[in-house]
């Protein structure tokens, strides 16, 4: 059964560039966040995926290595000729294709957000062999683009003295939140347990991860990063000589290899930025030599339970011990303890960022803060949260270092948050679970770098200042005695928190 391209209500993508600000949207009517899209051009009035032909099967191309070629498969509700270009993300135009016809497509099955759009490539990209690693965007269109590998890890011709590193784009989020027919994997209308990597996006600019993308990529101690999706993490050498990993954005959905690639690089040495919120969160699996996602969460509604037999595999959350790699044990901390932010309506959440709980730790060196300084990032959707032991005499939270099992862990910054009927606790915080393991900086929250906010600006500043410090050796941590409790508290929290001397601000009420 043909479906019009006109049926696909659920991921019109329209206008919006990459410019001085970072990537603009490409149009997002009756998206995953149901927020409603805009004819800003008809020269962008197109949606699209990459696609590899290999034996003449397509496949999903959203990473390739230079020189490969990739096909884009795009669609218009009419026919249009828009002069098409490939922009890399500080938005240096790459490539053009020149006046390029875009027709519309039909759909080839009543099912495309299971088994692909099915659209015909309309252009071909051979990415050139000196291309930089990194997210290059068709018209600067948001959800239309391709990363570059890197076949190996670049000299950095910038600074000579920086760190091997690589960025870890969240394109398993991205799918898991886009709509097809208004489906995903989401009841916002029709939730279904497997996605199709074989469709066009349309939730790539609500991951929050293009800004924090655009800074690494300009940043000089960051050298010349290699950039990946969370497919890439399938293979288990991936992250041979990298030196720090930046897991960007929104980066929800992992599988166990990822998660077992992700514990091994920071065990062996292996330091990270997790500029993320509510990371980890769901264990996915890949089917169809990498074309489906699966994602049952455990269970659905309509499709019951996951028929996985093998309960490790089993797509539900990462929390706990079910399978058997808690999240907090391997970032620090995780959504269930972090929580909602000022983006979600109705939860009475004020902060649009975190406040300084060390306003004397090392990584806040040479930026003059105070404690209960506020870090605005401009609004956050979804936190992660430290576990702690209770609060201080101050009212300021203690971290969990012994429950945690854990080296060292030291909280930066935080904010009081919701979550399911409950208080939580939001932080940014430095963790390290093994001596001689790597350090995991956690940022908090996807917004606290991907922005030009004032916090913004401290954050990425924190992480300047940490991989400085990696490459001099100095501490990362403060190494003072943890600050006794004087109230016992964990989070969730479903009690009322007491007003306590020197508070830093209200606490929700639950």
């Amino acid at each position: 059964m043909k479906i019009s391209r006109r049926q696909f209500v659920g991921s019109l993508l329209i206008g919006g560039t990459l410019g001085s600000a970072g990537l603009g949207r490409a149009g997002d009517a009756a998206s995953a966040r149901g927020a409603p899209g805009k004819r800003a051009s008809i020269e962008h009035a197109f949606i699209g995926y990459p696609v590899s032909m290999a034996s003449g099967v397509p496949r999903a191309a959203w990473s390739a290595a230079p020189g490969e070629t990739v096909h884009f498969a795009l669609s218009a509700d009419n026919r249009i000729k828009p002069h098409l270009y490939m922009q890399s993300i500080s938005g240096e135009q790459v490539h053009a294709f020149g006046e390029t016809t875009i027709n519309s497509q039909d759909f080839l099955t009543d099912t495309p957000w299971l088994d692909g759009a099915g659209y015909v490539p309309t252009i071909s990209w051979t990415i050139p062999d000196n291309l930089e690693s990194g997210a290059y965007f068709l018209n600067g269109l948001a959800d239309v683009f391709v990363n570059v590998r890197a076949t190996a890890l670049a000299a950095n011709r910038r600074l000579p003295h920086s760190l091997k590193t690589a960025v870890l784009l969240p394109t398993n989020t991205v799918n898991a939140y886009s709509t097809t027919l208004e489906r995903s994997t989401y009841a916002h209308p029709v939730r279904v347990p497997v996605v199709s990597f074989l469709r066009p996006f349309n939730a790539t600019h609500g991951q929050s991860w293009q800004g924090t993308v655009k800074w690494l990529s300009e940043e000089p101690l960051f050298g010349q990063p290699r950039f990946l999706i969370d497919q890439d993490l399938e293979r288990h050498d991936v992250l041979q000589g990298v030196e720090l990993l930046v897991i960007a954005g929104h980066s929800e959905y992992w599988t166990r290899r990822a998660r077992e690639v992700f514990d091994a690089f920071i065990a062996r040495g292996g330091h990270a930025i997790v500029a993320s919120g509510n990371a980890m969160w769901w264990q996915v699996r890949y089917e169809d030599d990498g074309q489906r996602m699966v994602s049952y969460k455990g269970y659905d509604p309509a499709f019951g339970v996951d028929p996985e037999p093998d309960p490790l595999l089993v797509t539900r959350s990462w929390l706990g011990n079910a399978l058997g790699m808690p999240i907090a044990n391997s970032i620090g901390g995780d959504f269930e303890r972090g929580g909602f932010g000022s983006h979600r309506k109705g939860l009475n959440v004020q902060g649009t960022g975190l406040r300084v709980a060390d306003a004397d730790h090392p990584l806040f060196a040479g930026l003059e803060l105070r404690a209960c300084d506020n870090l605005d990032f401009g609004g956050v959707r979804e936190y992660d949260g430290a576990p702690i032991l209770g609060l201080d005499a101050r009212g300021r939270p203690v971290a969990d270092r012994a429950g945690l099992g854990a080296h060292r862990l030291e909280i930066l910054a935080y904010e009081w948050t919701k979550r399911g009927g409950a208080i939580t606790l939001a932080t940014a915080h430095i963790f390290q679970a093994r001596p001689a393991g790597g350090v995991v900086l956690h940022l908090g929250a996807p917004e606290a770098s991907n922005g030009l906010a004032a916090g913004c600006k401290v954050m990425r500043q924190v992480c300047h200042e940490y991989v400085r410090r990696i490459l001099s050796g100095e501490s990362l941590f403060s190494n003072r005695p943890a600050a006794e409790v004087a109230f016992a508290i964990h989070t969730p929290w479903k009690k009322t928190v007491p007003l306590m001397k020197d508070w830093c601000g209200d606490v929700p009420s639950v």
